[in-house]
């Protein structure tokens, strides 16, 4: 269990941050990391189970992003198109915002691959993308399933499954 914590969230208290993801960051205004980004970065980095809630607007979906493409990045799993990350979210609107901030962590456009699926549009636009190979997968529970129930998703390489809004 990660019993560190850094006493702020200052990047340089995170060395694992590559600088070019300091560098995006603070270009967005970001001058430190926020309390649940701090304290959810070193469990989440070091690949351990956690439940974590806040506030609304707290920075909650940064502080799971930000940890798991750091990790996928040093790791050297990124861009290998197959499915390294599931976010589970439950309404399209969350799905769309946590592909944003993952897409807002890149350090090239094709650094890797993030596919956001849901219902009410054609499943099968969204079963070529996934043939063609991603590395994160956004998408509410039921196109989830549905994926799944199609053969369209291989587990074999997953490290991280991320229940977004789980209550």
């Amino acid at each position: 269990m990660s019993e560190f914590v850094p006493k702020d969230g200052n990047f340089e208290s995170f060395p694992e941050l590559s600088s070019v993801t300091v560098k995006r960051m603070k270009e967005k205004g970001y001058v430190s990391l926020f309390p649940i980004q701090q304290n959810c970065f070193y469990p989440i980095y070091n690949r351990e189970d956690i439940i974590a809630r806040d506030l609304t607007g707290s920075g909650k979906t940064l502080g799971y992003a930000l940890p798991i493409v750091e990790y996928l990045r040093k790791e050297k799993l990124l861009g290998s198109r197959k499915v390294q990350a599931i976010v589970m979210a439950p309404t399209r609107e969350l799905a769309l915002q946590v592909t944003k901030v993952f897409s807002e962590l890149k350090h090239t456009p094709n650094e890797y691959n993030c596919i956001t699926v849901y219902g009410g549009v054609s499943v099968e636009e969204q079963s070529r993308e996934l043939s063609r190979g991603v590395d994160i997968f956004v998408g509410t529970t039921g196109r989830i399933m549905d994926h799944i129930n199609r053969g369209n998703i291989n587990f074999s390489n997953l490290k991280t499954i991320v229940l977004d809004e789980a209550d």
